[in-house]
Protein backbone atom coordinates (compact mmCIF):
# COMPACT_ATOMS: atom_id res chain seq x y z
CA UNK A 1 0.00 0.00 0.00
CA UNK A 2 1.31 3.41 -1.19
CA UNK A 3 0.87 5.82 1.58
CA UNK A 4 2.01 9.26 0.90
CA UNK A 5 1.31 12.46 3.15
CA UNK A 6 -1.33 14.44 1.88
CA UNK A 7 -0.27 18.14 1.21
CA UNK A 8 -3.22 20.56 1.33
CA UNK A 9 -4.09 22.85 -0.98
CA UNK A 10 -4.98 26.27 -0.45
CA UNK A 11 -8.56 25.96 -1.01
CA UNK A 12 -7.99 23.13 1.35
CA UNK A 13 -6.53 25.61 4.34
CA UNK A 14 -9.07 28.35 3.31
CA UNK A 15 -11.51 25.46 3.87
CA UNK A 16 -10.04 24.66 7.61
CA UNK A 17 -9.57 28.27 8.22
CA UNK A 18 -13.39 28.64 7.38
CA UNK A 19 -14.58 25.63 9.46
CA UNK A 20 -12.17 27.13 12.55
CA UNK A 21 -14.21 30.18 12.36
CA UNK A 22 -17.48 28.88 11.74
CA UNK A 23 -17.36 26.34 14.56
CA UNK A 24 -16.05 29.14 17.22
CA UNK A 25 -18.39 31.79 15.83
CA UNK A 26 -21.29 29.08 16.91
CA UNK A 27 -19.18 27.60 20.32
CA UNK A 28 -17.37 30.45 21.34
CA UNK A 29 -15.98 29.49 25.17
CA UNK A 30 -17.66 30.75 27.94
CA UNK A 31 -15.82 31.72 30.63
CA UNK A 32 -16.74 32.76 33.72
CA UNK A 33 -16.73 36.58 35.05
CA UNK A 34 -15.80 37.87 31.67
CA UNK A 35 -18.39 40.18 29.62
CA UNK A 36 -20.63 38.95 27.22
CA UNK A 37 -19.83 38.73 23.93
CA UNK A 38 -22.87 40.62 23.43
CA UNK A 39 -20.10 43.48 24.28
CA UNK A 40 -17.41 43.03 22.44
CA UNK A 41 -15.02 45.73 23.20
CA UNK A 42 -15.61 44.72 26.45
CA UNK A 43 -14.65 41.33 26.28
CA UNK A 44 -11.95 41.34 24.09
CA UNK A 45 -10.77 43.70 26.79
CA UNK A 46 -11.07 41.02 29.71
CA UNK A 47 -9.81 38.26 27.38
CA UNK A 48 -6.57 40.24 26.68
CA UNK A 49 -5.84 40.94 30.44
CA UNK A 50 -6.87 37.21 31.55
CA UNK A 51 -4.23 36.00 28.61
CA UNK A 52 -1.79 38.63 30.21
CA UNK A 53 -1.97 36.67 33.69
CA UNK A 54 -1.84 33.47 32.47
CA UNK A 55 -5.19 32.29 32.23
CA UNK A 56 -4.92 29.43 29.70
CA UNK A 57 -8.33 29.48 28.38
CA UNK A 58 -8.46 33.22 27.88
CA UNK A 59 -4.92 32.19 25.95
CA UNK A 60 -6.56 29.83 23.68
CA UNK A 61 -9.60 32.40 23.02
CA UNK A 62 -7.73 35.08 22.21
CA UNK A 63 -5.31 33.16 20.36
CA UNK A 64 -8.81 31.55 17.96
CA UNK A 65 -9.83 35.44 17.96
CA UNK A 66 -6.28 36.03 16.18
CA UNK A 67 -6.22 33.46 13.82
CA UNK A 68 -9.18 33.64 12.18
CA UNK A 69 -9.61 37.47 12.64
CA UNK A 70 -12.68 37.62 15.13
CA UNK A 71 -13.33 40.74 17.61
CA UNK A 72 -9.18 41.84 16.33
CA UNK A 73 -7.95 41.81 13.27
CA UNK A 74 -6.30 38.47 12.21
CA UNK A 75 -2.42 37.76 12.70
CA UNK A 76 -0.74 34.36 13.05
CA UNK A 77 2.02 35.22 15.02
CA UNK A 78 0.04 36.88 17.64
CA UNK A 79 -2.29 33.25 17.35
CA UNK A 80 1.08 31.11 17.50
CA UNK A 81 1.89 33.35 20.57
CA UNK A 82 -1.25 33.04 22.73
CA UNK A 83 -1.50 29.32 21.56
CA UNK A 84 1.72 28.23 23.01
CA UNK A 85 1.38 30.06 26.23
CA UNK A 86 -1.96 28.17 26.88
CA UNK A 87 -0.20 24.49 25.14
CA UNK A 88 2.24 24.70 27.57
CA UNK A 89 -0.38 24.94 29.99
CA UNK A 90 -1.79 21.81 28.99
CA UNK A 91 -4.48 23.30 27.40
CA UNK A 92 -5.26 20.67 24.85
CA UNK A 93 -7.61 22.92 22.83
CA UNK A 94 -4.24 24.74 22.23
CA UNK A 95 -2.21 21.99 21.57
CA UNK A 96 -3.98 20.84 19.06
CA UNK A 97 -4.10 23.97 17.21
CA UNK A 98 -1.03 24.91 17.58
CA UNK A 99 0.29 21.45 16.37
CA UNK A 100 -3.06 22.73 13.10
CA UNK A 101 -0.34 25.69 12.35
CA UNK A 102 2.36 24.39 12.27
CA UNK A 103 1.55 21.14 10.13
CA UNK A 104 -0.06 23.77 7.75
CA UNK A 105 2.55 26.17 8.10
CA UNK A 106 0.02 29.16 8.90
CA UNK A 107 2.11 31.80 9.90
CA UNK A 108 5.06 29.94 11.18
CA UNK A 109 7.23 27.66 8.98
CA UNK A 110 6.00 24.13 7.95
CA UNK A 111 7.29 21.29 10.40
CA UNK A 112 5.83 18.25 10.47
CA UNK A 113 7.96 16.98 13.11
CA UNK A 114 7.33 19.99 15.69
CA UNK A 115 3.36 19.47 14.74
CA UNK A 116 3.77 15.57 15.63
CA UNK A 117 5.16 17.11 18.66
CA UNK A 118 1.75 18.54 20.06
Amino acid sequence: MNCTRMVPTESARGMIVLLAAAAYALAPLAVPGYPSENEPQAHTRSLIEAAGRGDAQAQYELASSYEVGIRVGKDYTEALKWYRQAADQNEVHAQVALGRMLEYGLGIKQSYVEAAAW
